[in-house]
């Protein structure tokens, strides 16, 4: 995982220490070269489910530009996927319809992370202030994934890992998803 660092900053380490954290135990007898893998979720439309779970996830590019760079957005946080789920991040502020139960869909996946780059505040400049270097932009070259820490203060853009909120992980391919599990949750 990520085998050169030596141009990243300290808070740049952080992020990835806070990705690290999370990857699964990698089994003894698989060499370095074995994929890191972590749970993560996506927060979906009911009417999605089903097409999230047959063809995987569609990256941003397709449907919008994608705060941290084009690829498909999850997060570890199964409360983050469920405010998506639910519409609290929508710009027409309203909940978006829940099942016959009253049940908002979280996609649970198994991702595959080979190489991350986080970004942090030092990928803002003004060229696209408010907005990161990757606002609507492919994942910087060399990388298969982006990992930020937000919060909803900095309007969900990248901040500290000691400020973060939630963490999102971008990851450039829908094959590094594999959804596991469809979690129906209910607004409490």
């Amino acid at each position: 995982f990520n085998s050169v660092t030596s141009n990243m900053d300290a808070e740049q380490l952080r992020v990835l220490s806070a990705l690290r954290e999370l990857f699964h135990e990698r089994p003894p007898d698989k060499p370095a070269e074995f994929p890191n893998t972590l749970y993560v979720f996506h927060g979906t439309r009911v009417g999605l489910v089903d097409v999230v779970c047959t063809n995987g996830l569609v990256a941003v590019r397709a449907t919008d530009q994608g705060f941290f760079g084009c690829g498909c957005y999850t997060t570890p946080s199964i409360e983050y996927a469920a405010r998506y789920a639910c519409g609290d991040f929508d710009k027409e502020d309203a909940l978006r319809d829940a099942n016959s139960d009253g049940a908002y869909p979280v996609v649970m996946f198994v991702a595959s992370v080979g190489m991350a780059y986080p970004v942090t505040r030092i990928d803002y400049h003004k060229a696209k202030f408010p907005n990161s270097d990757f606002f609507g932009a492919p994942l910087r070259p060399g990388f298969d994934a982006h990992v930020c820490c937000v919060n909803e203060r900095a309007g969900l853009q990248a901040v500290s890992r000691h400020d973060a909120q939630y963490v999102e992980l971008v990851v450039d391919q829908e094959v590094q998803l594999i959804p596991v599990a469809v979690l129906w949750l209910r607004l409490s």
